[in-house]
């Protein structure tokens, strides 16, 4: 449509649209814009490193955005607060009740330490270290 405004007919049936874009460029713009590769015109000029991007750029990048627009990424870090929790709820451990919402951890700190198995030396019975830190010559 340019190479006939600026142009006339004549020299769109004579030479073809190249006289104002050669055919490398449109390819290059094709497969940038697919990668979302051109945004301003800057890009254009730097993808493509075409002579007219002064001229017709700005229409171009925009034709671009109508035909392959720009994906919206979703905001990384949200800007909704936090909800206030009461201090009474708390979470329950699976098989408690959860019915009462002050229930706690039935296990205390001393209940874990006696459940948790003491090391025992298989060489002289004794608690506290195991076999391995013994040397044998």
């Amino acid at each position: 449509m340019k190479t006939h405004v600026i142009y006339g007919e004549s020299h769109l049936i004579d030479i073809g649209p190249s006289i104002v874009m050669p055919d490398d460029v449109l390819d290059r713009i094709v497969a940038c814009g697919h990668y979302h590769k051109i945004k301003t015109l800057d890009d254009l000029r730097q993808e493509t490193h075409w002579n007219r991007s002064n001229q017709f750029g700005a229409e171009l990048v925009a034709l671009i955005h109508r035909i392959i627009p720009h994906p919206i990424t979703p905001a990384v870090f949200t800007t909704t607060p936090l909800q206030p929790r009461s201090p009474q709820t708390s979470l329950s451990l699976p098989g408690t009740s959860s019915s009462n919402p002050t229930t706690r951890c039935p296990l205390s700190a001393t209940d874990l330490s006696v459940q948790s198995r003491k090391k025992k030396c298989t060489a002289c019975g004794l608690e506290g270290h195991n076999s391995s830190l013994f040397f044998y010559p």
